[in-house]
């Protein structure tokens, strides 16, 4: 029968593992890391692509709001892949505002 691994972690294993998982570029003797950036399937496209061109700059924070929306309750219900989705239509609506 399957049996659950359990080992102790330390305060210095975790923060082995963030200092190992941030990029950072070397300046001197100083290291800065990079802000956050979040991963975004490039072939991917919006599902109403024709109809976003068309939008009112209203319209399109009111889709926003909405899809926010979907994405909170996605990840309530802990479908995170459906969230995932509506967080990048979210960035790519929130682009198309900020170009208008």
């Amino acid at each position: 029968t399957p049996k659950q691994i359990v080992k102790a972690v330390s305060d210095a294993d975790l923060r082995q593992k963030q200092e190992g998982g941030r990029a950072t570029a070397a300046k001197g003797k100083n290291a800065t890391t990079t802000r956050y950036q979040p991963y975004i399937e490039q072939e991917s496209f919006m599902a109403a692509d024709p109809i976003v061109s068309k939008m009112t700059t209203e319209q399109l924070r009111k889709t926003i709001e909405h899809t926010t929306q979907l994405m909170k309750q996605a990840a309530k219900t802990l479908d995170f892949l459906q969230a995932a989705q509506y967080r990048d239509e979210i960035i790519r609506l929130q682009d198309l505002l900020d170009k208008r």
